[in-house]
């Protein structure tokens, strides 16, 4: 759709003349810088009831229409405890399902409750699966697009929650290492549903061979589930060491499940306990800036980081 804009002529030795002219969408909207909101580990099984620290996904969902995104990222485990088409029709869908038209998920362990996380690809369709758009079960869940001057990638971590064992993920940084080949934006965000990093739970190391791609690549921020609280940490590599040619994780397990105590950790900037919240992601033209807006609507955390 095009869209008319109005800019000023100046004459000579005349006044300012107004003139509306028609501009393309993708010229019009280039200078928007989009906005995305995110978090994971969202919707208790259906009928269970909300209390002040388990089943809030209708109140991160509420926070969500405020927020007015372009996109909407569900960081993986949407419903408990097993990912059924019952509880993503009964539970997910009356809450962050009103944004299915807006939605890029990715899957978390607990999707994977059902065979092939049939309930998961199944309720999304080619929308979590886009590169293999008539697939239902046991699909490769991963894929990316571009918003804004933003690549984005959406990573399929399938880890074990008792053992933090993954899935072989070696098609899937190849395929990684290719796409962001041939996508040699500025900037980019990838977001998965395990951490590297994380304080007192959650941390997955298998999913290294994912950041040591995205690090080749020079991906500036990462933002995962898993961990049931907020976190975020200062621009390190996978091994750890902090460097600002490194990529900055932000953890937002918050979406309305249930919340974890967790503790401090190496390169750690800060945690939030027992909040839900989403995280607000605006991708400018040369950086981003995040916010963790609790469901109070309240900003707890803001952080900002240049693009490499």
């Amino acid at each position: 759709m095009a869209h008319y804009v109005r800019v000023f002529s100046r004459l000579a030795g005349a006044v300012a003349v107004a003139v509306s002219v028609l501009v393309p969408a993708s010229s019009a909207g280039a200078a928007t810088s989009p906005i995305l909101v995110a978090a994971g580990d969202i919707a208790c099984a259906p009928g269970s009831p909300s209390t002040a620290t388990t089943c809030n996904q209708t109140q991160t969902a509420a926070e969500i229409g405020k927020l007015s995104p372009r996109y909407v990222l569900p960081l993986g485990d949407l419903v408990y405890p097993a990912g059924t088409q019952p509880g993503f029709s009964n539970s997910y869908g009356p809450s962050w399902g009103q944004y299915k038209s807006i939605t890029k998920p990715v899957p978390g362990n607990h999707d994977y409750g059902t065979a092939g996380a049939s309930g998961y690809f199944g309720y999304f369709g080619s929308r979590a699966t886009p590169l293999q758009p008539s697939c239902t079960s046991n699909c490769t869940g991963y894929y990316s697009f571009s918003t804004g001057s933003w690549h984005v990638v959406a990573l399929n971590t399938q880890c074990s929650e008792t053992t933090n064992s993954c899935a072989s993920m070696t098609a899937q940084a190849a395929w990684l290492d290719q796409d962001l080949t041939s996508h040699p934006t500025t900037c980019t965000l990838a977001y998965m549903h395990n951490p590297l990093f994380s304080g007192g739970y959650g941390a997955t190391p298998a999913v290294k061979v994912l950041w040591t791609v995205l690090q080749k690549h020079g991906v500036d921020l990462v933002i995962t589930g898993h961990a049931h609280n907020y976190q975020r940490f200062v621009s390190q590599n996978p091994s750890g060491t902090a460097t600002a040619a490194g990529i900055t994780e932000i953890i937002a397990g918050t979406g309305g499940d249930s919340l974890q105590t967790l503790t401090t950790t190496t390169n750690q900037a800060t945690h939030i306990n027992h909040t839900f919240g989403v995280v607000q992601l605006t991708l400018g033209s040369a950086g981003w800036t995040s916010k963790f807006v609790s469901t109070a609507n309240a900003v707890l955390d803001t952080a900002s980081g240049t693009c490499h």
